[in-house]
Parts: structure tokens; sequence; C-alpha cells
């Protein structure tokens, strides 16, 4: 777990500096993923709730699993996908919770069933 986190500033760390020309300090990415990345994401996961459905995880457990959803979503969908909707998404199709698991076993098996749209309407 810490090295994936670690994996994801050092991602960030690289990323702004090519956004920046210059070189990042370890601490300097620190600071901006903490701020950007990893706090946003944390507040989408209180925001929408999802961690109800992972009562036995931590917020740091759904970042990284709403983050690498997101990736997914992102390179099948592009632009239109928000993190509020990865977030959903991956509630809806991975909650630990019994009935909700049940309920989207039904679900997806109804004729003529299509996975639920992540991209904005307006966007799409």
């Amino acid at each position: 777990g810490y090295y994936r986190l670690l994996e994801h500033i050092e991602t960030h760390r690289y990323l702004q500096g090519q956004e920046w020309e210059r070189e990042f300090t370890l601490e300097e990415a620190v600071v901006q993923w903490v701020d950007q990345v990893y706090l946003p994401t944390v507040e989408v996961i209180r925001q929408t709730g999802v961690l109800e459905d992972f009562p036995e995880r931590t917020e740091a457990d759904l970042y990284m699993w709403i983050r690498e959803h997101y990736w997914f979503l992102y390179q099948e969908f592009g632009d239109g996908v928000e993190l509020q909707d990865a977030a959903q998404h991956f509630a809806d199709h991975f909650s630990s919770k019994p009935l909700k698991r049940i309920w989207r076993w039904i679900v997806d098996r109804l004729p003529g069933h299509h996975d639920d749209p992540v991209v904005h309407k307006e966007q799409a």
C-alpha cells in the first residue's frame, strides 16, 4: 500500500516537473499531491458516501482503488469522466454490502442491460 502511494507521489512529482519545466523536490511533490490529488479524492469519498460500501476499509484504501478505477474509466471514455462518477461507479460495481452485490448481479443479467454510463451527458 505505502509503496503504491509513493508511486502516485513520484508520478505527480514527474508530471509537475514536466508542466513547470523544473525539478520538484520530494517535499514539494508531497505537499502538492496532498492538496491537489489526495484530499480532493478523500472529499469525493466523503461526499458520495462510498466508504459505507466498504466498512472494513480506510479512506486511503479507497483513494487507491477509486484513482485506479478513474484511470481505467478515463482510458475508456475520455475527458467526460468525473472523479465523483468514478467513485460512485466503483461503489456500485464492487460494494462489499451483500444486498448491493445481489442487486448488481440481478441488474447485470436483465435483457438489454448496458453498464451505467459514467460520462456526463452534456459531454457525451
